[in-house]
C-alpha cells in the first residue's frame, strides 16, 4: 500500500473517533471528509475497523495497564490505526511512530505522546498468534468481533459456522453494481468495462449484477460514463434478491416503505415498469436519497413521502416491501463498524420496532395482495421469529416465497420473506 496522501491519517482518525464517541454511521462520518481524501481514509478507516481487536493484540503486551479500556478514546484509536499500517499495508515502523506520535500532539494529547512514542517503537515483528485453547477468545481476537456476538453465534450457528461467518465478514467486499434495465443491459455494460481495462464479470444471483474485480485507481466509478448516465447503482446481490422476490407486475400499485437510498425503490420501478411506485422514509435528508437515485436512474414518476408511513392515510397497495430497520449484522464485511456500534439489547429494541412496523405495513395490503419483509441482519429476532409470530397471529396471511442468505464471497447476509393476503 502507497503511503497515505497528506491528512490522510488524522482525517482517518477524526473519523474513527465520531463513530466511537458519537455513534454515527460510518457513511454519514464519511461525509465531512473532503472529497480528495476521501478514498484513501475510507479504505484506511475501514481496515482498521475490520481488523481491531487483533490490531489491539499486538499493543496490550506494551502497556503497563494491559487495557485498551483505560486509555484516552484518542490514543486507542491512534494505537489501532498504527498497528494496522504495519501489520496489513506494511508500513515503515518509523515513519508511523513519527507521524502518529505528532498526531497526538495534533489532536491535543501532548501529555500522551510519549507513551505513544514508546510503545510503537517497539511494535512486535509480527503480529501475535492467538491460540485457539480458548475458542471463543480465539474468534474474538483473532477475527476482531464482539465477544456477545461470537457467544450469539455459537449458539445459533456453532463452533465451524461461528468461525465460517467471521472469516467472511473479514473479507474485502467487491464493488457489485446493478445495471439499470430500464435504460441498458448488463452486456453492453460489461462490453463497455472492459473496453476501457476494467475488470468486470457477471453476478452469481440475479439478472442484472455485475461485480467490478479491478478497476484502477484512475478514476472514481461515480465519474464512468455508465454512472453519468444512469445505467449503474451500487446495490449487493442480496438486496437485489427482495425486489426480485416482490415479484411486481405491470400497472400495480406498490409501496416500499423504509425507502432511503432508493436502491430497491428503482429496482422495484424497473422490474414493473407501468405502474405506480411510492416511496416513505422518515426524514427529508433520507428521502433526497431516494429522489436522486430516482432521477438518476430515470425514474421521475416515482412518488415520494417524508414522514413515518404509518401517519399517511393510503390507499390499499398491491404488493409493500418493508425493508425494515435492523441491525444490520449481514453486512460486516462492507460496515465493519457496526460490530463497535450495536448491542444485544438494540437486537431486541429493533425487533419491537419491527414488529410494530409489519403489523401497520399489513394493513395497507389490498386482500390477494403480497407484502415482502426484509433485513440484512442474520439475527433470528429480527427475522425467522418475526415471520413466525406474525403468521401465527394473522391468520389471513400465508408466505408464498422466501430468500435467506449467509454472508460469503458471493453476497452479504440478508432475510426476505413474501406473504400473500388472503381474498
Amino acid at each position: 500500500m502507497k503511503k497515505p496522501p497528506a491528512d490522510t491519517r488524522l482525517l482517518t482518525i477524526q473519523l474513527l473517533l465520531k463513530i466511537e464517541t458519537r455513534n454515527l454511521p460510518f457513511g454519514i462520518a464519511l461525509e465531512d471528509v473532503p472529497p480528495p481524501q476521501r478514498a484513501a481514509v475510507r479504505k484506511l478507516a475501514l481496515g482498521v475497523l475490520r481488523h481491531r481487536t487483533l490490531c489491539e493484540s499486538a499493543v496490550i503486551p506494551l502497556l503497563k495497564k494491559p487495557s485498551f479500556a483505560h486509555l484516552d478514546v484518542e490514543v486507542a484509536a491512534i494505537f489501532r490505526a498504527a498497528a494496522y499500517e504495519k501489520y496489513f499495508c506494511e508500513a515503515p515502523l518509523y515513519a508511523l511512530t513519527n507521524e502518529y506520535t505528532g498526531m497526538a500532539r495534533r489532536l491535543k494529547k501532548t501529555s500522551a505522546a510519549a507513551l505513544i512514542n514508546a510503545v510503537l517503537r517497539r511494535l512486535p515483528e509480527q503480529l501475535p498468534v492467538i491460540k485457539k485453547k480458548n475458542f471463543t477468545g480465539y474468534l474474538e481476537k483473532n477475527y476482531s468481533h464482539p465477544r456477545w456476538m461470537i457467544e450469539r453465534w455459537i449458539r445459533q450457528f456453532g463452533k465451524a459456522g461461528c468461525e465460517q461467518l467471521c472469516a467472511a465478514d473479514n473479507r474485502e467486499a467487491p464493488l457489485c453494481l446493478r445495471v439499470n434495465s430500464h435504460r441498458t443491459t448488463r452486456a453492453k455494460v460489461l462490453l463497455a468495462l472492459h473496453h476501457r481495462g476494467i475488470t468486470a464479470r457477471a453476478g452469481w444471483w440475479t439478472p442484472d449484477s455485475l461485480i467490478v474485480e479491478t478497476a484502477g485507481e484512475t478514476m472514481s466509478f461515480t465519474e464512468w460514463p455508465e454512472w453519468q448516465r444512469g445505467e449503474i447503482i451500487v446495490q449487493d446481490e442480496a438486496a437485489q434478491m427482495v425486489s426480485i422476490l416482490a415479484n411486481p407486475q405491470q400497472g400495480q400499485r406498490i409501496y416500499d416503505l423504509c425507502a432511503a437510498p432508493g436502491g430497491k425503490t428503482t429496482h422495484l420501478a424497473a422490474i414493473m415498469g407501468e405502474g405506480e411506485v411510492r416511496a416513505f422514509d422518515l426524514t427529508p435528508k433520507r428521502v433526497q436519497l431516494v429522489r436522486e437515485n430516482c432521477t438518476r436512474l430515470g425514474f421521475s414518476k416515482v412518488l415520494l413521502e417524508s414522514g413515518d408511513f404509518r401517519s399517511f392515510d393510503l390507499p390499499p397497495a398491491d404488493v409493500i416491501l418493508l425493508d425494515a430497520p435492523c441491525s444490520g449484522t449481514g453486512t460486516l464485511r462492507r460496515h465493519p463498524d457496526i460490530k463497535w456500534s450495536k448491542s444485544p439489547e438494540q437486537i431486541i429494541q429493533l425487533a419491537q420496532l419491527q414488529r410494530e412496523l409489519l403489523n401497520h405495513a399489513a394493513t395497507l395490503v389490498r386482500p390477494g395482495g403480497s407484502l415482502v419483509y426484509s433485513t440484512c441482519s442474520i439475527e433470528p429476532e429480527e427475522n425467522q421469529l418475526q415471520i413466525t409470530a406474525f403468521l401465527q397471529t394473522h391468520s389471513e396471511w400465508h408466505e408464498c416465497g422466501r430468500w435467506e442468505h449467509l454472508p460469503d464471497t458471493t453476497a452479504d447476509g440478508a432475510f426476505a420473506v413474501r406473504m400473500q393476503r388472503s381474498i
